[in-house]
């Protein structure tokens, strides 16, 4: 028979996992974003300096976003830099379905590529 203080155990460890696990996910999301970002700017400056079309250059940046499972909301782009914003919900058990902690789960992340790299 299982003994009370084994079953305090796993019950324990396993609301710590739960917890740890609400709390990392918006964060881990914004570090992953944070490459998503970057790169979509980096492809829609190079679509733009190849292209000089505006339109070919936000297409761009929606695919790569897109690939990596993220959306584009925001698009700037210049003739020497392209700017964007990418957003995805963080995974969530709990927290990112209550209203009051909903917002803490869409995560969005800006992104700016400089110098026709």
């Amino acid at each position: 028979m299982i003994s009370g203080w084994v079953v305090r155990l796993v019950v324990s460890l396993a609301l710590v996992a739960l917890v740890l696990f609400e709390a990392g996910s918006p964060w881990i999301t914004r570090v992953q974003l944070d490459g998503v970002a970057a790169e979509s700017a980096r492809q829609a400056n190079r679509e733009y300096d190849k292209t000089g079309s505006k339109a070919a250059a936000e297409k761009k940046a929606q695919e790569t976003a897109a690939a990596s499972g993220a959306a584009l909301i925001g698009f700037v782009v210049a003739k020497d830099s392209a700017a964007v914003t990418v957003s995805r919900k963080a995974p969530s058990v709990i927290f990112g379905k209550w209203d009051k902690t909903k917002s803490y789960y869409d995560v969005k992340v800006d992104g700016l590529s400089e110098g026709g790299l």
